[in-house]
């Protein structure tokens, strides 16, 4: 057997093992955070940039100050980059909820924070990319009762939007609020909607308008889901409710829209001896009702939506909690199309204690969940799944601290390489995570979007040049990246916006080493598809 024939048979070889390794997550790094040793701290919302850097956002027990904001950036390699630590004028119980970040990262964060003699107020804070405060606006209901924001997003013009809660004058029950600041942080306007409830979702449109959604408590029903658009002005255009079909409890916290304005939501409704049901509901872009979809588990019992996603195809995605036959809370997680059809359902079962907490969706319609689960005998654990976009498990991650306390995973993010990050809670610490997919995971072509074609390099094997067409029908920002077996960026090609039609790059491979190599194409920085050549000299 000469040279070549033993280098190509070892090379055969590593794309068997490839194929594998490339199928597979691995843990990369976990970062832990606390002010104090033994305080109560937890991470409430998890967000990438551009760059692959991440912000986690939420609230940890100082010296003397109760609770604190706290918000921290990581590079992609888990190296912490700044972290903020926001204490109230009132040096009580500030916790931040959420977050966001604009065009140049720019990080906003939104939640209560104690005043003097105001009670709880709302308090947004803006911090450049290096971490640098801009602002911080800080809103009181006149009469200075609790006011708190659960949610936050930011609009087309770089306008600030938060919602939550206000008590109304005579404490007797919470309002609906919604509070729209400039980019500089002057306050625009604030809408209250006068009915007992609290805000527990907002969405923003491609034409400014807003959503919130919530239930609200002041009918003969009980609560009911009740969903507000508003214009930009803060002019309400229109309120839908639902009330379940038993007109019982009806309780909703999560909302998104797509790009023709339609809107979804999600939450539970009582059933007729069937105890609360995944409830979602879709309204078009006047608020007029479409279509409900409702789930109820196999023991009748609480069935209860923890989070919603939707993919670029209008395909919706609940997960909650439902209680098995002898099994406990387990996770459950259905995917609909945009005319509420089930595309699947998927359990998830360790235990009697399992709760998902949040979801994402990536370009390729994989669906990321995480959240809390019985581990064997170590208590709580976070659990991180992905489903790939027919509904079968991928992988399935544990993370166990083994600490006196539980650790409960409650937000995730992917970035646009498709490393997964999830933060939360880990023996009463801040603690993030962060998971690879090595890049050149093996793609099924049957899921990527018809607008692009990506085609084997030729020749293949080849040494030491080789052709990489691809073609485009729609105009895009485009990038051909290749990679080396370890997913190491080793050249880029085009990298910017072009028209529709066929191209070709020409890889040479002069000054590297026999092996195999990955090359991908992106566009608007997303991997679309993602394929393998051989160097061989």
């Amino acid at each position: 057997m000469n040279n070549i024939t033993k280098i190509f048979l070892t090379l055969l070889l590593t794309v068997s093992s490839v194929n594998y390794l490339f199928s597979q997550v691995t843990q990369e790094w976990v970062s832990r955070f606390s002010q104090i040793t033994n305080s109560i701290d937890g991470a409430s919302a998890i967000i990438v940039d551009s760059s692959d850097n991440i912000y986690i956002t939420g609230g940890s027990i100082g010296a003397g100050t109760q609770s604190d904001y706290v918000t921290i950036k990581y590079n992609s390699n888990g190296i912490q980059q700044w972290i903020k630590i926001y204490n109230g004028s009132g040096n009580g119980a500030d916790i931040a909820d959420a977050i966001a970040i604009d065009k140049e990262n720019n990080i906003y964060v939104t939640g209560g924070s104690m005043g003097i003699l105001t009670g709880s107020d709302c308090v947004t804070i803006k911090y450049n990319s290096s971490g640098i405060q801009q602002w911080i606006a800080r809103y009181s209901t006149p009469g200075n009762h609790r006011d708190a924001s659960y949610r936050i997003a930011l609009d087309n013009s770089g306008n600030v939007i938060v919602a939550g809660e206000s008590y109304n004058s005579n404490l007797s029950q919470s309002e609906y609020c919604t509070i729209k600041y400039d980019n500089f942080g002057s306050q625009l306007w604030v809408r209250n909607y006068h009915a007992a409830g609290i805000i527990f979702a907002l969405a923003v449109d491609n034409s400014n308008n807003i959503y919130v959604n919530g239930s609200i408590a002041d009918s003969p029903t009980q609560e009911d889901y009740a969903t507000i658009k508003y214009d930009s002005f803060g002019n309400q255009i229109w309120l839908a409710r639902y009330d379940g079909s038993a007109h019982m409890s009806d309780y909703t916290e999560h909302l998104v829209i797509d790009d023709s304005a339609n809107v979804y939501v999600s939450g539970y409704t009582t059933g007729l001896n069937t105890g609360p049901d995944f409830t979602t509901v879709k309204y078009n872009s006047s608020g007029v009702r479409k279509w409900i979809a409702v789930y109820d588990g196999p023991s009748h019992s609480s069935d209860v939506v923890r989070s919603i996603g939707i993919d670029n195809k209008n395909n919706i995605y609940v997960t909650g909690t439902t209680i098995g036959p002898g099994t406990g809370y387990d996770w459950v997680t259905i995917k609909y199309n945009s005319d509420g059809v089930q595309q699947w359902i998927t359990k998830f079962n360790n235990g009697t204690d399992d709760i998902p907490w949040d979801l994402a969706v990536d370009i390729q319609g994989n669906v990321y969940i995480t959240g809390e689960s019985d581990g064997n005998g170590t208590g709580d654990d976070y659990a991180t799944i992905k489903y790939n976009s027919v509904g079968q498990q991928q992988w399935l991650k544990r993370y166990d601290f083994s600490g006196v306390y539980g650790d409960v995973a409650s937000s995730i993010a992917v970035d646009k390489s498709g490393s997964v990050f999830v933060t939360g809670s880990s023996d009463r610490d801040f603690l993030t995570i962060k998971y690879s997919q090595l890049t050149g995971a093996i793609t099924n072509l049957s899921e990527i979007q018809t607008d692009y074609k990506l085609s084997q390099n030729y020749p293949n094997p080849f040494n030491p040049v080789t052709k990489i067409n691809y073609e485009l029908r729609v105009t895009n920002y485009v990038s051909i990246i290749v990679y080396d077996v370890l997913g190491n960026e080793i050249q880029t090609f085009v990298n910017e916006k072009q028209n529709a039609g066929s191209y070709e790059v020409e890889f040479d491979a002069t000054g590297f080493p026999s092996g195999i190599y990955f090359y991908s194409l992106l566009i608007d920085g997303n991997v679309i598809d993602t394929k393998r050549m051989i160097l061989l000299k």
